[in-house]
């Protein structure tokens, strides 16, 4: 399928393209992998028409729906049979964090999933996901940034990994790469910029995989040199480390939530998003000491998340006040978030390795 792009398209790239399997599957080795096969079709389907209309697809993934709390232990042995590509990221679902066993979670990291952890008794959920993510890092830092825990408790339909589950059955979710792309817009026309490249998003992508069950979720979500936190500042003229840099968050979100007035295809989180791990210009300031872990809660009042991928030492009470925050936080928000906290047997200001992430300085708390 031949598609003329339009010029205003430059810069954008699709960050994912996620198959969402049956939320009714048959939790068997067969089931699961005739699921997981199902979605690979669609995925390759659309990524195809994608990559022929000029766009660049940069990953592939698969989120599973919620399993039965009785089918935990079983999960990892069934994705181990289900997982036939590995190029592609794949969401085991969520789980209750309450229910779930150290042993189960590490079997479903190990093989390269993610997980995302739900919870009904907030002084359980702290606890065990204090514990866990001290053990995980343990092994290796990078499972830890394979798990978010779900901050009020409930699961998302979205194409981010690790919160990601299937909740309304078969489906493609499409997420964007674009902080540059928004730059530009902004420069060009301001907010109202912003609202009218995110409409031609739209209908850009509409026109292009008519016939698709498809939505977009419209987060502005970095990787290294597309950084969100400059686009903020470009809004704002504030840097992050100062005040009025929450207000260029505001902004970018009310632009969202404005244009999603007539957007028709919106679905899972849209809205800044700014993970630390992922954001070359947040890293740097982390190295230079401007930003710690606390400004990372600072930034979760306006954000989603806001702390994500945030790169601690490894002390127990550090990680645990830290999540508390996050929590409390999120209780006065009142909508979907998640977090990603990172500890390591590192020094603040000392730099680690998180695999495909790169080198990162670990923040002070």
């Amino acid at each position: 399928m031949c598609f003329s792009m339009d010029v205003a398209l430059d810069d954008l790239v699709i960050r994912s393209v996620t198959g969402f399997c049956n939320t009714y599957l048959e939790w068997s080795s067969s089931g699961v992998k005739n699921a997981v096969l199902e979605a690979i079709e669609s995925i390759e389907s659309v990524t195809k028409t994608l990559e022929t209309a000029g766009l660049s697809v940069w990953t592939k993934r698969i989120s599973l729906p919620i399993p039965r709390i009785d089918l935990y232990r079983k999960i990892p042995g069934l994705l181990s049979e289900a997982i036939t590509k590995k190029d592609y990221l794949l969401s085991a679902g969520c789980y209750m964090i309450e229910e779930i066993d150290y042993d189960t979670l590490l079997n479903l990291v190990e093989l390269g999933a993610y997980v995302c952890l739900a919870y009904s008794d907030e002084e359980v959920a702290v606890n065990k996901l204090t514990k866990y993510l001290i053990k995980l890092s343990s092994i290796d830092p990078i499972y830890t940034t394979q798990v978010a825990l779900s901050l009020n408790g409930l699961p998302v339909e979205t194409p981010y990994f690790p919160i990601s589950t299937s909740l309304y059955g078969k489906r493609i979710g499409v997420s964007l790469l674009y902080p540059n792309y928004l730059a530009k817009a902004y420069s060009e026309g301001g907010l109202e910029g912003v609202k009218k490249a995110l409409l031609r998003v739209e209908r850009e992508l509409s026109n292009l995989l008519k016939g698709v069950n498809i939505f977009i979720d419209y987060s502005i979500s970095p990787w290294r040199d597309e950084s969100v936190a400059r686009l903020i500042e470009l809004v704002t003229n504030a840097k992050p480390y100062l005040n009025g840099f929450l207000y260029g968050i505001h902004a970018l979100n009310k632009a969202i939530a404005e244009a999603s007035l007539i957007l028709r295809k919106m679905g899972g989180f849209n809205k800044v998003m700014l993970p630390y791990a992922e954001d070359s210009y947040l890293i740097e300031l982390g190295g230079r000491g401007l930003i710690n872990a606390r400004d990372f809660i600072r930034y979760s009042s306006a954000s989603v998340p806001g702390v994500d991928m945030v790169v601690v030492p490894l002390d127990e009470y550090g990680v645990k006040g830290l999540i508390l925050d996050a929590l409390a936080v999120a209780y006065l928000k009142n909508y979907p978030t998640g977090l990603r906290v990172i500890p390591v047997d590192n020094e603040p200001g000392s730099i680690v390795k998180l695999g495909r992430f790169g080198e990162v300085y670990v923040l002070n708390y």
